[in-house]
């Protein structure tokens, strides 16, 4: 079966959950050369954008402004959170992850995975913010954002992976999303 096509209030969900899973694809993949757990990577690149979704959901006229501010401003979708609501879906998604008990390590990459410096230092967190820009770049799904954010050289050398084996390791990202989305119209 497949879920129920499902847009919330600004935010195509499903389109969102594609990212997610591309994103989550992805960290497993990249997660091998950092000697990081595959399973916890996929599990953090899937909830990374979660306070997206919290906010769309639970806040709709409010994201309709962020939406407007984003569009008008031509800027990430983080940045026009912060300019409307004060506050942006990574501290949000936290929030939320602290409720559900989920694990410090997933709570640190939802919270920090748009930061260059995570503290304290996490490949996790490296990982989620290498292979969120991967998703992006590759064009699946849709994370909300017309932009892409800048990806972290800092992050890359921490992990020890170069752009050329990321090039290398596309096709079985793209092929591993395509398998993990497959219940996504």
């Amino acid at each position: 079966g497949s879920l129920p096509p499902h847009k919330a209030n600004c935010l195509d969900l499903a389109a969102l959950w594609r990212h997610a899973l591309a994103t989550a694809a992805s960290a497993k993949v990249l997660a091998r050369f950092s000697g990081l757990d595959p399973e916890t990577a996929f599990t953090a690149g899937l909830l990374h954008d979660v306070g997206k979704m919290v906010l769309d959901i639970h806040f709709a006229s409010d994201y309709a402004a962020v939406i407007r501010y984003r569009d008008e401003h031509d800027c990430l979708l983080r940045q026009a959170e912060e300019a409307v609501l004060d506050m942006n879906h990574c501290t949000v998604g936290a929030m939320a992850g602290r409720k559900w008990r989920l694990p410090q390590t997933i709570l640190q990459a939802i919270e920090q995975h748009h930061d260059a410096e995570p503290s304290p230092p996490s490949k996790i967190v490296d990982v989620v913010h290498v292979a969120d820009i991967v998703a992006r770049g590759l064009e699946i799904g849709d994370g909300g954002d017309t932009l892409i954010p800048p990806l972290s050289a800092a992050a890359l050398a921490r992990l020890g992976i170069t752009p050329g084996q990321i090039g290398e390791r596309l096709a079985e990202i793209e092929l591993l999303s395509a398998s993990v989305s497959a219940f996504i119209d």
